[in-house]
């Protein structure tokens, strides 16, 4: 059986609380990381069920993942592994490494597995495959400190925004616990795991369900979750967006061509500050949003909520308009080997606030001609935001690198 192992560097948290439970989870996207903080022990065992694997142990004379009791499992002795090169074919499949279980592809009713308690190669049928991979020990000799292991756990979450402002988050963990944790969550997706030991230490999360960064992941103290089966859900408010604003939206390349009567797109804009009733790392997630007809609230639009850092502005798409469109006229298009300049004539068919963004590289905003409420200038991006409907002569060089 081909494997592909991508190598990812897994970060250890190690967090201070003052009620502290001795199993931490970590649960980041697609899988979770069991902690186990032990004393020196002379011998440990511990049993693991098929799905999950040491990743990591901080310190110990050596450790082994080995077969448990077989009591109720029928097998036959094959002999030592000069024995089983003799009873295999050349066409061998790997089910599992840890511990070694091999399957010979000529003759797939049989599995044939290393019998630590015999120190001899064993066969069985296939139909004991499930019962022998839940069947694991981890025995390690002398072991202190860390120990981790993977577990088949992720987690999701997706937003409610009702027309008053309130935002909410629900978070849902997907899986199979079969006993109290203490659960972080980590928007971070790993594959194959490869284990660094980080710790942080006297480092600890305040408040509970609120995304705080840590070595530049967002990570959520989830807090004790109890076993279950299935899905775990947690809907907690963020807060209350006091002002928010829904305008017209037109985004421009700066090497765009002309065009007419362009619908444009409706954003919902607002300050993710602590003034503004937020103030948060937002991770990106789904949004639904809710409004109101006959004292009646419910979803009338899907979005998505984007990756937003504190004191920055959000931008949500609703949408594209009814009723608003813009033109756009490329006035002059003037080319060097050092530079090109371009004067675009942008006609805003609306009522409304409308926001424009012209998109590029090494720009310089020359000049505009037209009424504008504000504009924002950078290298790669210029914003202009305009009232109702206006005609503008944008003169905008690019530098050529």
């Amino acid at each position: 059986m081909k494997k592909t192992f991508v190598l990812i560097v897994l970060l250890i948290f190690s967090f201070s609380f003052a009620n502290d439970l001795s199993n931490d989870l970590f649960i980041f996207k697609n899988i979770g990381i069991l902690s186990l903080e032990y004393p020196w022990t002379d011998e440990l065992n511990l049993n693991l069920k098929s799905d999950e694997n040491i990743i990591f142990v901080e310190n110990a004379d050596y450790y082994t993942v080995n077969l448990g009791s077989l009591e109720n499992i029928k097998y036959k002795i094959v002999g030592n592994y000069e024995d089983l090169k003799e009873t295999l074919s050349n066409y061998i499949v790997t089910i599992s490494s840890n511990p070694l279980i091999l399957r010979d592809s000529l003759n797939p009713t049989y599995i044939y597995f290393y019998n630590n308690f015999l120190g001899l190669w064993c066969k069985t049928e296939s139909d004991y495959l499930k019962e022998i991979l839940n069947n694991k020990v981890f025995y390690a000799k002398n072991i202190k400190g860390l120990v981790q292991i993977s577990k088949p756990i992720s987690w999701d979450l997706f937003y409610n925004l009702k027309e008053n402002g309130d935002l909410f988050v629900t978070y849902n963990i997907n899986g199979v616990l079969d006993e109290k944790y203490n659960v972080y969550l980590i928007d971070e997706i790993i594959n194959e795991i490869h284990v660094q030991e980080r710790t942080l230490k006297s480092m600890s999360i305040n408040a509970d369900y609120i995304p705080e960064i840590i070595n530049e992941s967002a990570v959520i103290k989830f807090g004790e979750i109890t076993p279950f089966n299935g899905v775990y859900s947690k809907v907690i408010k963020l807060g209350t967006i006091k002002k928010y604003e829904d305008i017209n939206y037109l985004n421009i390349n700066f090497y765009s061509s002309s065009f007419e009567n362009r619908y444009l797109s409706i954003i919902r804009e607002f300050e993710n500050t602590k003034d503004n009733g937020l103030g948060i790392p937002i991770i990106n997630g789904k949004l639904y949003l809710f409004t109101k007809k006959d004292n009646k609230e419910f979803i009338n639009k899907v979005s998505n909520l984007p990756k937003t850092n504190i004191n920055s502005k959000v931008e949500i798409n609703l949408g594209q308009s009814w009723n608003s469109t813009a033109d756009l006229n490329i006035l002059r298009d003037n080319r060097t080997n050092e530079f090109v300049d371009r004067t675009f004539d942008i006609n805003i068919n609306s009522s409304e606030k409308t926001k424009i963004v012209i998109s590029g590289q090494a720009m310089k905003l020359l000049s505009i001609k037209g009424n504008y409420l504000s504009k924002i200038e950078n290298s790669d991006k210029i914003t202009i935001y305009v009232q109702g409907k206006q005609k503008l002569e944008v003169n905008i060089r690019s530098t050529i690198k």
